[in-house]
């Protein structure tokens, strides 16, 4: 079974932030060990060198 939730472009900079976990930005999770941060990466940047909140501005 799938989670399919709606978002609207007004909420797509708060998603990508949250997803990216990007510096500076609150984490809801405090077990988030920020150590490991370093690992995370994009396997579309060589594709879509964009933000995501780039891709769909807010109107």
């Amino acid at each position: 079974m799938a989670h399919v939730e709606k978002y609207n472009r007004n909420n797509i900079t708060g998603l990508a932030i949250h997803y990216e976990r990007r510096e500076g930005c609150e984490l809801s999770n405090k077990e988030i060990d920020k150590t490991r941060t370093h690992l995370n990466y994009n396997l579309a940047a060589q594709i879509q060198p964009l933000k995501p909140e780039n891709i769909f501005p807010k109107d």
